[in-house]
């Protein structure tokens, strides 16, 4: 991919934590909400023709996505930088992504990371684009180059990211099983099988699969898959597209709705590995709520801010609005995830569920008019 020469933004301006006294009062950013939470609402999505399946994103729409580059230098030329990598941006000073992205095949790594930016060859939304040199890339302690497993890492950023419209950071799904609806899938790699990887941010919507229907498909890989599929890790797939090349570490994610009408992204899974991308394919990832405890540990930050509420949320409980005096109307049911996710009351709407809900109400009705 032929990447454009950027400039380096200004230094963004910190983030200060709990107990923190070293920033000055005019350079600190609230650490605890963005401008915009997932702004959505704030962009008009161009329409552009989908491409092998995926489709393009738009500003704003994935604001905790970013790229995860090496800075080549050539003799009498610009530095160039390769993005091979995704991940997303979890805190202001840590990023997911995958462990396997710790080095390119010559065994370099990775020196910088490019945010809010939807386009690596245009300079149409530079302008809230953000470029940090990486700190430290923190593997997984157990991950080894032979294996598959264990396919997760942080990486530690020189400077606090500045939030703006076009990024922010993303929640972290803390159940144990996948969502069941449909997920999305985003990244800078190739649209084809052996081909050249995106300068677009492209998107796909992928189903969770069963994963003994997955290991058929990995029956092959007995060396670096020994134990067989494991339980830290998830299949998806769709029938026309998948991750592909350059697509390792970014996120495979949904989204919930919070009481106020808000939308904010979970991160289900770190890409990691897959069949080849083409139609039919499938691809496995690191199951996020499996390390949980790994990725606090090593942000320093709880991102499940337990004992925060002044009240207990009612998981499971309608979240409803009254009409008249004596009826009210059910929107959704609160979200056990909600207290891991900067303490917002989440839940899951009803809408997508209406036909099932009318389909199970009625047959209840039919056995009872049977009894």
């Amino acid at each position: 991919m032929n990447d454009k020469n950027k400039q380096t933004p200004a230094k963004p301006a910190r983030c200060k934590t709990q107990g923190d006294t070293s920033a000055s009062q005019h350079d600190v950013t609230a650490c605890h909400e963005c401008e915009q939470r997932f702004p959505n609402n704030q962009y008009e999505p161009k329409v552009v023709p989908a491409v092998s399946g995926g489709r393009r994103a738009y500003a704003g729409e994935f604001p905790h996505m970013a790229a995860i580059g090496w800075t080549r230098t050539q003799r009498n030329a610009y530095p160039t930088i390769d993005n091979l990598c995704g991940g997303s941006l979890i805190t202001w000073k840590f990023l997911l992504t995958a462990a396997h992205c710790s080095a390119d095949l010559d065994n370099i790594p990775p020196d910088t990371v490019r945010l809010g930016d939807t386009n690596l060859a245009s300079f149409d939304d530079d302008q809230l684009a953000q470029q940090i040199p990486i700190a430290r890339f923190i593997k997984h302690p157990h991950y080894r180059w032979s294996r598959k497993y264990y396919d997760i890492a942080v990486v530690e950023l020189e400077e606090y990211v500045k939030p703006n419209k076009a990024i922010c950071v993303a929640c972290l799904w803390r159940e144990p099983d996948a969502p069941g609806d449909l997920m999305d899938a985003v990244g800078f790699g190739a649209t084809e099988f052996a081909g050249s990887l995106s300068s677009t941010l492209q998107k796909v919507k992928l189903q969770a699969l069963d994963e003994t229907i997955c290991a058929k498909r990995f029956r092959n890989m007995r060396r670096e898959l020994p134990e067989g599929l494991r339980d830290d890790q998830l299949c998806a797939h769709s029938a026309t597209m998948d991750t592909c090349e350059g697509d390792s570490g970014g996120p495979l994610q949904t989204d919930r709705t919070d009481l106020l009408g808000k939308t904010y992204p979970l991160i289900v899974g770190v890409v990691a590995f897959g069949t080849p991308c083409t139609n039919g394919s499938m691809g496995v990832y690191t199951r996020v709520s499996s390390y949980l405890d790994w990725i606090e540990e090593e942000v320093k930050e709880s991102l499940s801010p337990e004992g925060e509420f002044v009240v207990e949320i009612d998981h499971g409980g309608p979240v409803m609005k009254k009409f008249d005096k004596k009826q009210y109307i059910v929107h959704g049911i609160v979200s056990s995830l909600t207290q891991g996710c900067e303490g917002k009351v989440i839940f899951t709407s009803l809408a997508p569920h209406r036909q099932w809900l009318e389909e199970i109400m009625c047959k209840q009705q039919q056995e009872m008019l049977w009894m």
